[in-house]
Protein backbone atom coordinates (compact mmCIF):
# COMPACT_ATOMS: atom_id res chain seq x y z
CA UNK A 1 0.00 0.00 0.00
CA UNK A 2 1.82 3.53 -1.39
CA UNK A 3 0.01 6.69 0.34
CA UNK A 4 0.72 10.33 -0.29
CA UNK A 5 0.23 13.22 1.68
CA UNK A 6 -0.23 16.55 0.82
CA UNK A 7 -0.11 19.53 2.83
CA UNK A 8 -3.46 20.50 4.38
CA UNK A 9 -4.96 16.85 4.47
CA UNK A 10 -6.32 15.18 7.46
CA UNK A 11 -2.84 13.98 8.40
CA UNK A 12 -0.07 15.62 9.47
CA UNK A 13 3.63 13.65 8.94
CA UNK A 14 5.95 16.84 10.68
CA UNK A 15 6.39 16.43 14.57
CA UNK A 16 4.53 12.74 14.41
CA UNK A 17 6.58 9.35 15.02
CA UNK A 18 5.68 6.78 12.27
CA UNK A 19 3.70 4.93 14.58
CA UNK A 20 1.57 8.05 14.97
CA UNK A 21 1.19 8.59 11.12
CA UNK A 22 0.71 5.10 10.56
CA UNK A 23 -2.27 4.81 13.08
CA UNK A 24 -3.68 8.08 11.51
CA UNK A 25 -3.81 6.82 8.28
CA UNK A 26 -5.17 4.23 9.01
CA UNK A 27 -7.79 5.85 11.00
CA UNK A 28 -8.85 7.37 7.37
CA UNK A 29 -8.86 4.44 5.25
CA UNK A 30 -11.33 2.79 7.90
CA UNK A 31 -13.78 5.87 7.56
CA UNK A 32 -13.03 5.05 3.69
CA UNK A 33 -13.67 1.92 3.52
CA UNK A 34 -15.90 1.33 6.40
CA UNK A 35 -18.21 -1.43 4.94
CA UNK A 36 -15.13 -3.75 4.91
CA UNK A 37 -14.07 -2.72 8.28
CA UNK A 38 -15.58 -5.30 10.77
CA UNK A 39 -16.65 -3.38 14.15
CA UNK A 40 -19.17 -3.74 16.85
CA UNK A 41 -21.00 -1.60 18.66
CA UNK A 42 -18.80 -0.32 21.07
CA UNK A 43 -15.68 -0.46 19.43
CA UNK A 44 -14.82 1.91 16.10
CA UNK A 45 -13.89 0.63 13.24
CA UNK A 46 -10.02 -0.29 12.90
CA UNK A 47 -7.80 -1.92 10.12
CA UNK A 48 -5.37 -4.41 10.91
CA UNK A 49 -1.68 -2.65 11.50
CA UNK A 50 0.97 -3.56 8.63
CA UNK A 51 3.36 -5.90 9.48
CA UNK A 52 6.30 -3.34 8.04
CA UNK A 53 6.22 0.78 7.42
CA UNK A 54 8.23 3.17 5.65
CA UNK A 55 7.17 6.86 6.28
CA UNK A 56 9.47 9.00 4.64
CA UNK A 57 10.47 13.08 5.49
CA UNK A 58 10.26 14.17 1.95
CA UNK A 59 9.58 17.44 3.09
CA UNK A 60 12.85 17.81 5.06
CA UNK A 61 15.00 14.99 3.27
CA UNK A 62 18.06 17.34 2.36
CA UNK A 63 18.49 15.68 -0.74
CA UNK A 64 15.15 16.27 -2.15
CA UNK A 65 13.87 19.42 0.15
CA UNK A 66 10.01 18.26 -1.15
CA UNK A 67 11.02 19.62 -4.83
CA UNK A 68 8.93 17.50 -7.27
CA UNK A 69 9.14 18.04 -11.49
CA UNK A 70 6.31 20.25 -12.92
CA UNK A 71 5.86 21.49 -16.47
CA UNK A 72 5.31 25.16 -17.63
CA UNK A 73 2.90 26.19 -19.88
CA UNK A 74 3.86 25.33 -23.49
CA UNK A 75 6.07 21.87 -22.30
CA UNK A 76 5.26 19.22 -24.86
CA UNK A 77 4.63 15.21 -24.34
CA UNK A 78 7.78 14.81 -25.94
CA UNK A 79 9.84 17.17 -24.14
CA UNK A 80 9.78 14.31 -20.86
CA UNK A 81 11.56 11.72 -22.98
CA UNK A 82 14.03 14.64 -23.93
CA UNK A 83 15.05 15.15 -20.78
CA UNK A 84 14.98 11.46 -19.46
CA UNK A 85 17.11 10.26 -22.52
CA UNK A 86 20.54 8.85 -21.95
CA UNK A 87 23.59 11.10 -22.81
CA UNK A 88 25.98 8.92 -25.21
CA UNK A 89 30.06 9.02 -24.91
CA UNK A 90 32.39 9.70 -27.38
CA UNK A 91 31.32 7.67 -31.10
CA UNK A 92 32.30 3.77 -30.91
CA UNK A 93 35.29 3.05 -32.86
CA UNK A 94 35.40 0.06 -34.85
CA UNK A 95 32.90 -2.09 -36.92
CA UNK A 96 29.61 -1.07 -34.74
CA UNK A 97 28.82 3.16 -35.67
CA UNK A 98 27.02 4.78 -33.38
CA UNK A 99 27.29 5.74 -29.71
CA UNK A 100 26.83 4.00 -26.17
CA UNK A 101 25.33 5.70 -23.57
CA UNK A 102 27.31 7.06 -20.58
CA UNK A 103 24.39 8.35 -18.57
CA UNK A 104 20.93 7.56 -17.37
CA UNK A 105 18.46 9.81 -15.96
CA UNK A 106 15.60 8.06 -13.70
CA UNK A 107 13.17 9.89 -11.30
CA UNK A 108 9.48 11.10 -11.71
CA UNK A 109 10.83 13.96 -13.85
CA UNK A 110 11.55 11.48 -16.63
CA UNK A 111 8.10 9.74 -16.14
CA UNK A 112 5.77 10.94 -18.56
CA UNK A 113 2.18 8.88 -17.28
CA UNK A 114 3.21 9.30 -13.63
CA UNK A 115 5.23 12.86 -12.66
CA UNK A 116 4.93 13.94 -9.65
CA UNK A 117 4.37 10.78 -8.20
CA UNK A 118 6.64 8.03 -6.23
CA UNK A 119 5.63 5.16 -8.62
CA UNK A 120 6.82 8.10 -11.25
CA UNK A 121 10.31 7.84 -9.50
CA UNK A 122 10.71 4.04 -9.77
Amino acid sequence: LLVHIWPGGSVAVAGQSDEEVVEAILKVLAKMFHEAVASTKDQVPSLPKPTQALVTRWSSDPFALAAYASSRLGARPGDFETIGAPLPEAPMTGGDAGCLPAVFFAGEHCARALRQTTAGAF
